[in-house]
Formats: structure tokens, sequence, C-alpha cells
């Protein structure tokens, strides 16, 4: 590769809670990495036009519209690009995955790093996060602010760890700039102080927003998707904290 060539790297979801976090990250760390490598990164989404993060001199970031049930845009995203950075499971809905795999939403990730590793060309570096602390955005914002109530079948005894997706982005930014992490899989998570049980959760809420949030327990969902899911966190399943963001 010439100097005058650009490396191209693609990332699928770039508007998502993660997505966001890689463009912006690469775009960090390689305009002033010490190998002086040109980089465009395809930041590709439904919805190109809220690209927040600005190119530099040496990385340029072009938004591209993609439909991923549209074969020929994501054929043209993918074009001459040596790395691609994709979340599981913006392919399909949960309860799709879980039909392609005939198991719950666990298992269809399981099910999906094996079907990518079995096939030949691919190198596969597998980030494994816990919990989005941006869930609770995207799903408990609506029962906090109408009966400040965080609502989950999580029960009470068992915890969970909450990962900032920023970490993820950086990770994932990590792995796409530098060589080794072929084939490798990483479990990354919050500090051991963000692994917390639910009703320990409604008192963080309660001292962050200065205002009472109970905790009420839901019953376990049933259905294929997500009663899997919430089986393994009640197990303990993401009671863990590992040191991978610091590495």
């Amino acid at each position: 590769m010439s100097a005058a060539e650009r490396e191209v790297v693609c990332v699928l979801g770039a508007t998502g809670n993660i997505g966001e976090h890689v463009v912006r990250e690469i775009v960090e760390r390689q305009s002033t990495a010490e190998d002086n490598r040109l980089l465009t990164i395809r930041a590709a989404s439904r919805n190109s036009a809220v690209i927040m993060v600005q190119s530099t001199s040496r990385v340029q970031v072009q938004p591209v519209l993609v439909d991923l049930e549209d074969g020929a845009s994501i054929a043209a995203a993918f074009e001459d690009v040596s790395k691609i950075f994709l979340v599981l499971p913006q392919v399909a809905s949960p309860q799709k995955m879980a039909e392609y795999s005939k198991g719950d939403l666990g298992q269809a990730h399981v099910d999906a790093e094996a079907y990518i590793r079995s096939l030949q060309g691919l190198a596969l570096t597998s980030i494994r996060p816990t919990s989005f602390n941006t869930n609770f955005l995207k799903y408990d914002l609506p029962s906090i602010k109408e009966r400040s109530c965080f609502c989950s079948p999580l029960g009470t005894q068992a915890k969970v760890n909450w990962v900032d997706c920023r970490d993820i982005g950086a990770v994932a930014a990590c792995c796409l700039l530098q060589p080794g992490h072929e084939g490798k899989t990483y479990d990354v998570t919050g500090p051991a102080n963000s692994t917390l049980t639910a009703p320990s959760m409604a008192s963080l809420l309660s001292e962050v927003i200065d205002h009472k949030v109970e905790y009420e327990e839901l019953p376990v969902p049933l259905d294929g998707a997500y009663g899997g899911l919430w089986k393994f966190l009640r197990s303990g399943g993401f009671d863990v904290s590992t040191n991978a963001v610091e590495q």
C-alpha cells in the first residue's frame, strides 16, 4: 500500500450505541498514531445524515447508507475493506436471531460466532460485553419518569455488571487498528463496583437523579428469545468483571 492509499474499514451501525463510539475512537487514535497510516472509515448506517464524527487529515469518515436487507448496499459498503465491525443482533430482531439458531438470544450469538469462524478467509475477533449502561435510557426511562420505578425480571439477589458503551468502542477500535487480535475473544466489562443487584441499581438511580426510585420485580419472560437470557442473568451470568478495557 503506497503512502497515498488508504486502508478501508467498515463500521456497520455507525450511529448505534456502540458503532458511534467505535468511529470516534478510531478517528482519535489513528489521527495521533505514530505509524501515520491513512484510513477511511465507511460509517454505514440506515441514516448516514446523523454521523457526527468529523474527518481529519489522516482519517476520512465516509458516511454510507446501508440496508441490511439489501445485498447490493452491503456489497458496496464492503468493497475494498480490510476489516468490518458488526454488532449482533442488528442483522435481525432478537426473535429472528433465536429462530435462526433454534435457541435463545444468547445461543444465537454463540451460533453466529461459530458460523463466522467456519468461513474460510475470515478472521473473527469477538467482543462480548456485559449489560450496556445505556439500557436504562432505552428500556427504563419511561417507568422511572412516570412511576419512579425501575422494573426488571432480574430478581433481588442476582448481580449484573454494567459497562460503558464508550469502553466497548475503545476496545473495538484497538482491535481494528492493531494486529494480533484475530481469532481472539474479549469479555468486556465495567469495573467491579459496576456489578450491582437490581435493588442496588434503584438506589444508585435515586442518588443520581435525587429522587426516590423503587425496584419492581417482573416475571421472567417465557418467549424463546428473552426467556433464556433472563435465566442466564438471574443465575449470575453477568456477575463478572475483567480487565479487558485496561489491557
